[in-house]
């Protein structure tokens, strides 16, 4: 009797952890983790989350159709700012893991609505089979309804990231969205504003992304998000 009771209880607890493992992971106050791949490793300690990703494919590019780069993403509603800081190497090798790609490595601010409106800005560096390598000063790509949008500008060879460090800021209002870089937290460059119709609810949040056959690590940290001040009358609702 106490042998079998003994193993009701052992069955219980492997069902209670077994339903907590299919929870969602939240790492506050960076949001929820996404790990379609189940493979990447998301490391949250003393403010900083650093995302590691194994040396497969792991995009976030629609038009090829591979959208499974490791995400932490909060939700959110209206106008809002994001600001972060990145930390990373960035040296992604001539080797690609994505058919008819070069080789690629990023991370970054993610907007995100849905597979088909989706808002980057990154940090990046890419480089081919000859060894030539490039990046985008910064990343600044969207897909709204579906409909890729090239936003970047023009890749360069010349060098552009200063150090292992970036910080990136994105700003919402209404429909226009700007875009800035700095290589030193202080100053900031501006690098795109446009006006784009987007779902007025989205998730922001960071994202690491490979296609390189090495691996790939990002380090987050100083996340600051602004959204607008509830009205007194939203406030008293609650």
């Amino acid at each position: 009797m106490r042998i079998w009771i003994a193993c009701l209880l052992v069955g219980l607890f492997c069902d209670a952890v077994n339903g907590d493992e299919k929870l969602p992971r939240v790492l506050k106050p960076w949001g929820t983790v996404f790990d379609l791949d189940g493979d990447c490793e998301f490391l949250s300690i003393n403010g900083k989350l650093t995302i590691n990703v194994p040396p497969t494919c792991h995009d976030l590019n629609g038009r090829n159709g591979n959208l499974n780069a490791p995400r932490v993403l909060r939700e959110v509603e209206g106008d809002f700012d994001i600001q972060v800081k990145l930390t990373g190497k960035f040296e992604p090798g001539p080797e690609s893991t994505a058919p008819k790609s070069i080789s690629f490595v990023s991370g970054g601010l993610l907007l995100w609505g849905d597979e088909k409106n989706y808002v980057r800005l990154e940090r990046n560096r890419m480089e081919s089979l000859s060894g030539r390598s490039a990046c985008y000063p910064p990343l600044f790509e969207m897909c709204v309804a579906g409909k890729y949008s090239a936003a970047n500008p023009k890749s360069t060879t010349e060098k552009y990231f200063e150090g292992d460090s970036t910080w990136l800021w994105l700003e919402r209002k209404g429909q226009r969205l700007r875009a800035a870089v700095s290589h030193d937290g202080e100053d900031w460059v501006f690098s795109k504003e446009v006006s784009k119709d987007l779902p007025k609810k989205l998730s922001i949040g960071v994202s690491a992304i490979s296609t390189s056959s090495r691996p790939h690590s990002v380090t987050f940290e100083d996340l600051q998000v602004t959204l607008p001040e509830k009205t007194k009358e939203e406030k008293t609702k609650e």
